[in-house]
């Protein structure tokens, strides 16, 4: 038996047998009104799910633990009057934007569907000081993301 095949049959043993790799997901969100500077990770207060603790609450950042395609969905409200701007970040890359003018409470948000390697870093941050919205009743800003298929870099 190579290396490779025993590789191979590991990966195998290990998705089988219980929680594994396919199981990644997180969901995030605000209980409560909160503002955050330009240029500011946003870190959700609320974990709504977190499998394979991939969402970091301290941080807000979801650090990949395997490689793979992914799906992240981020949604935000802004406060009455107030403007919302934020992007989603991929290792330091912009990656997409959601906006909310400055008129009674406005909603946006965005997808983006992410290759990431072992290690990748994506989050949601502030383009211009954001002014969030959410309720204890509600949810309105929220980050999401979970495992879409995974990737294995095998060199046989």
């Amino acid at each position: 038996m190579t290396r490779c095949s025993i590789f191979i049959l590991l990966v195998t043993l290990v998705a089988v047998g219980g929680e594994s790799f396919y199981q990644l997901a997180f969901s995030a969100g605000f209980g409560r009104d909160v503002t955050f500077a330009q240029g500011r990770v946003i870190v959700y207060d609320q974990i709504l799910l977190n499998t394979g603790n991939v969402y970091n609450r301290t941080m807000g950042i979801f650090y990949c633990p395997q490689s793979g395609v992914y799906a992240f969905h981020f949604h935000v409200m802004s406060q009455y009057g107030k403007e919302a701007y934020l992007q989603l970040h991929h290792n330091h890359n912009k990656v997409a934007s959601a906006y909310c003018y400055p008129t009674r409470h406005t909603a946006s948000g965005n997808s983006a569907i992410l290759h990431l390697k072992t290690v990748d870093q994506v989050w949601v941050e502030a383009a211009r000081t954001a002014y969030l919205h959410g309720t204890a009743a509600n949810s309105y800003t929220t980050f999401s993301g979970y495992l879409i298929s995974p990737s294995f870099d095998v060199k046989c």
